[in-house]
C-alpha cells in the first residue's frame, strides 16, 4: 500500500521508474528513522533566523553547502522547500555538475555570499550547528558552485521577520542599559503592541533575558558574540536606523521623568495623546502607542470617552486571500469626537500647545446626549479658574470671588492652581493693596486659540458661566467700592501707556 502511493508518474526524463520508487522509499524511511532525534533537537535550537533557524545551522555546520536530498533525509522534506524560499535571500540553490546515479542531477543549497551579511550569518548559524549538531549524512561532492546571480537580499528579515530583526537591532544598539518599557519604545516600529509580543515571544525562546537592575539584554550563550557581532553589521549598514533607536531612548526617559508632569489638558502623557491626535487625525489605537510612547494602558483615556471628548472605531479588513493573518484582524482606531461642540477650538488650541500648522484630517464624529467638559481640563478647580476668568466683563477675578462663585472647592486648592497658571503664563496677576486679581495672559503662546475654546464652552454650556453674572451680587458694599476703585487705577495705567 505504502509502494502505491510512492508510485509517481511516467517521466519522461528516465525510464527507470522502479530505481525512482525504490529510491525515495528508502529517503522516506531513513527520514522517519531520523525524525525522533531531529525534533528533540531542533526544539532545542534558539529561532534567531525566524522558524527555519535549524536547517540554516545545518547546512553551517556542515560546511555551507548541503545536497536537497540530505536536506530531506535528515530534516525532513518540508525543511528543503523552506530553504529554498527564504526570503531574505541568505540562501541559494544550484544544480550540481556532478551524476549521482541514475535521473537528474541533484540540487544544493548553500549561504550566498553576496548576501550583505553573509559572514556575520554563516558565522552565527555555524555556531548554532556546532552546538546543536544535527546528524545528517553528508554526501555532498567537491564541487566548485557557480557564481550566484543577482538576487534580492531583505537585510530587514534576518531574523525570520522585520519585528524580530528591529527588536534585536534595538537590542544590540542601547547596549541592554535599558529596561523592558524603555526597550518597547525605543524600536522603530508603527505598531507597539507587536513590539510587546516580539519582545516577549523572543525572551521565552531564550533569545532576550533580563540582565542586572531589569535591563533586557541578548541570553548569555555560547554564541551571543556572533548574535552581536551579526546586528552590530546590521546596524552599521542601516546608520539611520541606530540614530532613530537612540534618539527614541532619550525621549522616552525625558516623559518618563516628566510623567507626573501637569498641563492644561491633564497630565503631560495625556496631554501627548490628545496633541497628537490633534495633528494626525484618528489612527489605530496601535500607532497612537508607538507615537505617543504609552507603554501602559492608561485609565484616563477611558475617561476621556466616556466624556464625549475621544470616540472609538472599529474597522474589520476584509478577508481576502492571501492577506496575512495580522492584517485580516480588526483595528480600534482612535480620533477626537468631531461632534462635540467644542471639536474645532480644541484642535486649534492643540495645535498651538504644540506649534504645529492646521491641516485637514479625517474626522470620527460620535453624537451624544451630553458632553462631560469637566474631564477634559487637568482638575476642575483649574477649569473653573479658566472658565470664569474669561465670562467676568472686566477679564479679571480674585480667588476670594471664586471661592463665592465655586464654594464646593477648598480655598487652599484655588490659590494652588492660580499659582500653577501664573508658573505656566497662562495668567497674568495685578495687585491692589492686599487683594491680587487673575486674569489671561495675553502673552501666552495660546492664548488666542484658548480664548476661544473657553468662549465656546460658555456659549455650549451657558449655564456654567451664569454665576459669573452674580459675581457682583454676592459682595459686600466695601469690595464694590474697592474693586471699582482698582479699576479706575488700572484703566488710568492703560490710558497712560498708550
Amino acid at each position: 500500500m505504502r509502494n502505491e502511493r510512492l508510485r509517481p508518474r511516467a517521466r519522461k526524463d528516465y525510464p527507470n521508474n522502479a530505481f525512482e520508487i525504490s529510491t525515495r522509499y528508502a529517503i522516506q524511511q531513513r527520514a522517519n528513522k531520523l525524525r525522533p532525534a531531529m525534533l528533540k533537537i531542533r526544539d532545542e535550537i534558539p529561532p534567531i533566523f525566524g522558524i527555519s533557524t535549524y536547517i540554516f545551522s545545518a547546512i553551517a555546520a556542515n560546511g555551507g553547502v548541503l545536497r536537497q536530498t540530505d536536506i530531506n533525509i535528515s530534516l525532513g522534506a518540508s525543511a528543503a522547500k523552506a530553504a529554498v524560499s527564504d526570503k531574505a535571500g541568505m540562501l541559494r540553490t544550484f544544480r550540481m555538475q556532478t551524476q549521482q546515479g541514475p535521473g537528474p542531477r541533484g540540487i544544493a543549497v548553500l549561504f550566498d555570499k553576496t548576501f550583505p551579511l553573509a559572514k556575520e550569518v554563516l558565522a552565527l548559524a555555524r555556531k548554532i550547528g556546532k552546538c546543536h549538531p544535527f546528524p545528517i549524512e553528508n554526501k555532498m561532492p567537491k564541487e566548485v558552485p557557480p557564481r550566484p546571480l543577482r538576487g534580492q537580499h531583505r537585510i530587514d528579515l534576518i531574523a525570520g521577520s522585520e519585528i524580530n530583526t528591529l527588536v534585536l537591532a534595538t537590542v544590540r544598539a542601547v547596549r541592554g542599559k535599558v529596561g523592558l518599557v524603555e526597550l518597547q519604545s525605543a524600536v522603530p516600529y508603527p505598531s507597539l503592541t507587536a513590539v510587546q509580543r516580539s519582545v516577549q515571544r523572543l525572551r521565552d525562546c531564550g533569545i532576550l533575558d533580563v540582565g542586572e537592575g531589569g535591563a533586557i539584554c541578548f541570553k548569555d550563550e555560547p554564541w551571543k558574540r556572533e548574535l552581536e557581532n551579526l546586528f552590530e553589521r546590521y546596524l552599521r549598514i542601516r546608520p539611520e536606523l541606530r540614530k532613530e533607536i537612540r534618539a527614541r531612548t532619550k525621549i522616552k526617559k525625558k516623559r518618563r521623568a516628566d510623567r507626573s508632569l501637569q498641563c492644561l489638558f491633564g497630565y503631560e502623557s495625556i496631554q501627548r495623546v490628545l496633541t497628537a491626535l490633534a495633528i494626525h487625525g484618528p489612527m489605530p489605537r496601535t500607532e497612537l502607542a508607538s507615537i505617543t510612547m504609552l507603554t501602559h494602558q492608561n485609565i484616563a483615556l477611558n475617561d476621556l470617552r466616556d466624556a464625549g471628548i475621544l470616540t472609538l472605531r472599529t474597522r474589520r479588513a476584509s478577508k481576502t486571500r492571501g492577506t496575512k493573518a495580522h492584517d485580516s484582524r480588526a483595528k480600534i482606531f482612535v480620533g477626537l469626537n468631531a461632534a462635540c461642540p467644542i471639536y474645532r477650538e480644541l484642535r486649534v488650541t492643540l495645535l498651538a500647545l504644540a506649534g504645529e500648522p492646521a491641516k485637514s484630517v479625517r474626522r470620527y464624529s460620535e453624537p451624544r446626549d451630553g458632553y462631560d467638559i469637566d474631564a477634559l481640563f487637568n482638575t476642575a478647580p483649574l477649569f473653573w479658574a479658566l472658565l470664569m476668568m474669561n465670562a467676568l466683563p472686566g477679564g479679571e477675578l480674585d480667588v476670594a470671588s471664586l471661592n463665592r462663585l465655586r464654594p464646593q472647592h477648598a480655598p487652599f486648592t484655588l490659590h494652588g492652581r492660580m499659582h500653577w497658571l501664573l508658573e505656566q503664563g497662562i495668567a497674568k496677576c495685578r495687585q491692589e493693596g492686599l487683594i491680587k486679581y487673575y486674569g489671561l495672559n495675553p502673552a501666552y503662546r495660546a492664548y488666542k486659540p484658548l480664548k476661544r475654546l473657553l468662549d465656546k464652552i460658555g456659549k455650549a454650556w451657558p449655564d456654567l458661566v451664569a454665576a459669573a453674572v452674580f459675581n457682583d451680587d454676592i459682595k459686600s458694599q466695601r469690595r464694590l467700592t474697592v474693586d471699582r476703585n482698582a479699576g479706575k487705577r488700572k484703566r488710568k495705567i492703560q490710558r497712560a501707556t498708550r
